[in-house]
């Protein structure tokens, strides 16, 4: 049996490291050397298996599940013939999909989350060479138009509110100058309705005891009418000594026109009462019907005049506290805007002398670690990322084993599963028969197994071909059952060829190669960079001044000498590569 390629290119990589530890140890004595920087790089690589067997004749294939479960579906029986890839048997995963979709939704978010780190650093770093290239004449120029527009704008404002405050006492001045056309009006309506609308009615009407000179069915109303009449003129004289001595400012303004109303209300009160008492006139020969309905009729106009005047009086109070509060409020908006100017024009101002006297070293140095942070964010997220995905990955893994494909073209020799019974792991429940001749039986290692997979694709060579043709198989088998080779742990693997061709024979040595993955666009240094401590992987990081680091990374797959890096590193960074300069 060949020895394994994959081992010799562990034992190389073992090579390598040790010579990586070596030059690190020399490193650290003597800081005489020059030594090789490489830079992190986007790559793709691929890790391969390649397995030594030989081709023996085509032969049942036995199936099973790698976990145990309930099955869910059976679609073959004994004697159907089936394809390469056709389901054959699954277990009910319904809890494992609902898991999958979960951890599909955090990769989503993990990478959402990451872009939006990546734009926080992408803008640091611009401000931190901002920073470090100080202010350009244009952008003085910039600060300095900002200035000088700012300066326009608050000045624009402070006129603004002179002018508002200028219109509001103006209009305020205005309704407070109608106002005694108003109260002047009111009184000689009220005059007017209990003087002259009342006359003939009362006998003696200026005086204390006035006298009714209609008979009344009901006296007692009489008696009410002559007390009232001489309170409502001495209402009236209070209003019109008011009047007479009415105060220019507002608040006196506002004084009148409360109390005019008072005046008003005690006018109307008397004349509805009036109004009341003739319902009950007596006609007599001196106040026939006809004087009666008179007296009447000049008592409606006088109500309506007297309503009229406290209607005008209120309107005018309300038109009044409306035009305070407009005025308030214009002020205020007005007051707003000349602080927001302000503001912006202190700003503006501040913005200018910054630029002026350019950035402090402490400015630099808080700027720099802040974009140093949002790259440590970037490099944890991208942990997260990957975290997200591998947990994924692995529902995918578990899911995969809930289902029974057929690995060949061949027909169902056995059928044991049945829908809704258990069934353990590793339990034979179908079996093919291939339609192909013949397969090739190979072992793998312990660390070989866990990276082939039932279906993966192969190419095979045979040495007794000198052409060294590749015939293309796949694997069909993973024996679970652990064998021994020479005392250490192995594994039996079955591959089919997809293709008959007259140079299979039976007993040939035959060389299998798996491409176990493939990374597309991955991180990856060179292999003699990697510096192993334990179970820990670190590199020699430039630190951008003439001087390294130690940093610890996460290693994936390598190939041809290089070395994928999952966590870490970002990619343009500077580490050691423990090459000599020459």
């Amino acid at each position: 049996m060949k020895i394994s390629k994959t081992i010799i290119l562990i034992s190389s990589a073992v090579l390598i490291l040790g010579g990586g530890l070596g030059a690190y140890a020399l490193l650290k004595r003597s800081p005489g050397p020059a030594y090789d920087f490489a830079a992190v790089r986007k790559s793709d690589l691929t890790d391969e298996v390649d397995l030594t067997g030989s081709v023996k004749p085509a032969q049942e294939v036995k199936l099973a599940f790698e976990k145990g479960g309930k099955v869910a579906a059976a679609n073959v029986k004994v004697g159907d013939h089936v394809k390469s890839g056709q389901v054959l048997i699954t277990l009910n995963s319904s809890d494992l999909g609902a898991q999958l979709n979960q951890a599909e939704a955090s990769i989503s978010t993990a990478q959402a989350l990451l872009q939006n780190y990546q734009a926080a650093y992408d803008m640091q770093m611009a401000k931190l060479a901002d920073l470090k290239n100080g202010a350009r004449p244009e952008d003085l120029q910039l600060s300095e138009t900002k200035v000088a527009n700012a300066r326009q704008a608050a000045n624009d404002a402070q006129t603004n509110l002179n002018n508002v405050q200028t219109k509001a006492a103006n209009d305020l001045d205005a309704l407070y100058g109608k106002s005694g056309d108003i109260l002047n009006d009111a009184y000689a309506k009220a005059s007017d309705a209990v003087f002259n609308k009342t006359a003939g009615i009362f006998a003696n009407p200026m005086n204390d005891n006035p006298s009714l000179t209609l008979d009344l069915s009901r006296p007692e109303l009489a008696d009410q009418l002559t007390g009232e009449l001489p309170q409502a003129n001495r209402e009236l004289s209070e209003f019109r000594s008011e009047l007479d001595s009415l105060s220019t400012d507002q608040a006196g303004i506002d004084s009148a026109l409360s109390g005019s109303l008072a005046h008003l209300v005690a006018a109307r009160n008397f004349l509805a009462d009036l109004d009341d008492a003739l319902n009950y006139a007596v006609s007599t020969a001196a106040n026939p019907p006809a004087t009666i309905l008179a007296y009447k009729t000049n008592l409606n106009l006088a109500l309506n005049s007297v309503n009229s005047a406290i209607s005008a009086v209120n309107t005018q109070q309300k038109t009044i506290a409306t035009q305070k509060v407009t005025n308030q409020n214009q002020l205020a908006a007005a007051q707003t805007q000349l602080d927001q100017a302000e503001n912006g024009l202190e700003l503006a101002e501040n913005e200018l002398k910054l630029k002026q006297a350019g950035a402090s070293s402490e400015q630099i140095s808080a700027q720099q670690a802040a974009a140093d942070q949002a790259k440590a964010s970037i490099s944890a997220q991208q942990a997260s990322v990957r975290q997200a995905q591998a947990i994924a990955d692995n529902y995918r893994a578990q899911l995969a084993k809930s289902v029974i494909v057929s690995p060949i073209d061949g027909t169902i020799s056995q059928q044991d599963a049945k829908v809704g019974e258990i069934v353990p792991m590793n339990q034979p429940v179908v079996s093919i028969i291939s339609d192909a001749k013949f397969q090739v039986e190979a072992q793998a290692s312990e660390d070989q197994i866990e990276k082939i997979k039932a279906g993966e694709a192969a190419i095979v060579t045979l040495d007794a071909d000198n052409s060294q043709k590749n015939f293309p198989a796949k694997v069909i088998t993973v024996d679970p059952g652990n064998l021994t080779d020479n005392g250490a742990p192995a594994y039996k693997v079955t591959f089919e060829f997809g293709q008959e061709d007259a140079s299979i024979k039976d007993g040939l040595t035959a060389n299998v190669k798996i491409l176990a993955s493939e990374k597309k666009n991955v991180l990856a240094v060179p292999l003699s960079s990697i510096i192993k401590r334990y179970a820990e992987n670190f590199v020699l990081l430039s630190d951008g001044q003439g001087g390294v680091k130690e940093e610890k990374v996460g290693t994936g797959i390598s190939q041809n000498g290089l070395i994928e890096i999952t966590s870490g590193l970002s990619e343009g960074d500077k580490i050691v590569s423990f090459g000599l300069n020459k």
